[in-house]
C-alpha cells in the first residue's frame, strides 16, 4: 500500500498534538488542560483532536501510551 502525502501530513499532526498534550497535560493535570490549549501548542485546530482522538479523554490516554511506550523501548534497549 502506498501512503498518500496527506496520510503523512494526517501522522504528523497526530504525533504533533500527542507532544503537544504531555506538555499541557504534565504543566497543569488533566482537568485543567483545555482541548483548546493543546492544539494551540501543537499548532493545529480542534479538529485534529476530534479526527485523531474522539475528545480529550482520549488524547490522555494516547499521551500516556506513548510516555508508557518510550519508556518501555528506553529500558529494552
Amino acid at each position: 500500500m502506498t501512503r498518500q502525502p496527506g496520510q503523512r501530513r494526517s501522522e504528523i499532526t497526530k504525533h504533533r498534538v500527542i507532544d503537544a498534550a504531555i506538555e499541557a497535560f504534565g504543566m497543569d493535570g488533566f482537568e485543567r488542560t483545555s482541548t483548546r490549549a493543546v492544539v494551540e501548542r501543537a499548532g493545529t485546530n480542534l479538529v485534529a483532536i476530534h479526527y485523531h482522538f474522539g475528545g480529550k479523554e482520549a488524547v490522555y490516554r494516547a499521551a500516556a501510551q506513548h510516555i508508557a511506550d518510550t519508556v518501555r523501548a528506553r529500558s529494552q534497549g
